[in-house]
């Protein structure tokens, strides 16, 4: 939805953006179905805080911006569907996404505790991509995962699935609200429960320094990142905000670069 009196549009897999028949008319309306939206995801959109990032129930993605603080179109949402089964290894190759070799290569650096970066641009498939080379984890194994916004789903028991959150009040000396809980902090919190495998959804800014600490000391970390090439994927690392030292990216095993493509109409 991209505002008051505006056509609501579908991403269809297959013909993209449809637009369909229906629209809300009424201001009020839609702020208060906005608002409802945030409700189901247990955050708060208002005036004073008009964007919002969150997860319902059943795990669904929202975006949402209330009135005509920041949009001039009047309030939005963007509802990402959350798939209940994720793609498996099998479905990759089935997809031609990639090749049994690549999933074969996964594996082995899988099973083998190497660590792997995923990057790409957006809606490129990184998520999908590390749920199912997550896959490959053995059933027994201990696995923590952070995440903005829950999307990492495993098959996995002995699994704990981390989610930051947000703050309240003034933001201190430090820039943080009171009672902020940031990727770092999961991080830090991650590292003191003994996982075999540490999954980081996506990785922009400081928490990356103590990623790469957890790799250099032998743990095993998936992650993925906004970025086309390896190069580009070193050039963020090590330039502000992430300013990763260069003796720290030795502890990265594999980088798999994916991005969306069109092959004839498809």
């Amino acid at each position: 939805c991209d505002g008051v009196n505006v056509p609501l549009f579908i991403f269809h897999q297959k013909y993209e953006s449809l637009r369909t028949s229906v629209k809300f008319p009424d201001e009020a309306e839609l702020n208060s179905f906005v608002i409802q939206l945030g409700q189901r995801c247990g955050k708060q959109i208002s005036v004073a805080t008009p964007i919002l990032d969150g997860t319902t129930g059943e795990g669904h993605r929202v975006q949402a911006t209330y009135g005509f603080e920041v949009t001039t179109r009047g309030s939005s949402y963007t509802i990402r569907r959350f798939k209940e089964k994720p793609f498996t290894p099998v479905e990759m190759i089935k997809f031609n996404t990639a090749n049994a070799e690549m999933i074969a290569y996964i594996w082995l650096a899988v099973e083998n505790g190497k660590s792997m970066i995923i990057c790409g641009g957006t809606a490129s498939g990184k998520t999908a991509t590390l749920n199912a080379s997550a896959i490959f984890i053995a059933p027994g194994k201990k696995i923590v995962t952070m995440e903005d916004t829950r999307e990492i789903n495993l098959p996995h028991e002995n699994w704990i699935a981390g989610l930051t959150r947000g703050g309240f009040g003034a933001r201190g000396s430090d820039g943080k609200l009171a009672g902020e809980i940031d990727m770092y902090e999961l991080l830090r919190a991650a590292l003191r429960q003994r996982p075999q495998y540490l999954i980081v959804g996506e990785v922009r800014g400081v928490e990356t320094y103590t990623m790469f600490q957890a790799m250099a000391t032998g743990h095993t970390v998936y992650s993925t990142m906004h970025a086309d090439s390896v190069k580009s994927m070193v050039y963020r690392l090590e330039n502000p905000p992430i300013n990763l030292p260069r003796i720290l990216l030795s502890s990265l095993n594999v980088v798999i670069i994916q991005a969306m493509v069109k092959i004839g109409k498809g």
